[in-house]
């Protein structure tokens, strides 16, 4: 059992959240997922992926990979994973750490 750190999963989630609302086009649908597999704890975003006009560009920045990027690392400090697939209609974030005893904050 891993012990995890509840505010750097916070952060971690509310980034990947902010990174889906801040990439989402007009009218589109994110949807947030949270669900216990086996002995993880899982975290999903799913996002519609609606096809770009020319009159409305892509608002992917580098900030969105950030906020994957420091997700991983949280991830894999509480021996868990993140996963991203995206095809035509959607982005698929997954975030899973083993559960455990979950105590307020860690010392580094």
């Amino acid at each position: 059992t891993s012990l995890a750190d509840r505010k750097l999963l916070a952060a971690a989630l509310a980034k990947l959240v902010r990174d889906a609302v801040s990439a989402a086009k007009t009218a589109s649908e994110i949807q947030c997922r949270v669900s216990v597999e086996g002995s993880d704890g899982v975290f999903e975003i799913v996002e519609e992926r609606m096809p770009s006009t020319p009159d409305e560009p892509t608002r992917t920045t580098r900030k969105v990979d950030s906020g994957l990027l420091f997700a991983r690392g949280v991830a894999e400090r509480h021996g868990g994973t993140i996963a991203q697939r995206i095809d035509r209609q959607r982005r698929h974030t997954r975030l899973s750490v083993p559960l455990g005893d979950v105590p307020e904050s860690s010392a580094t």
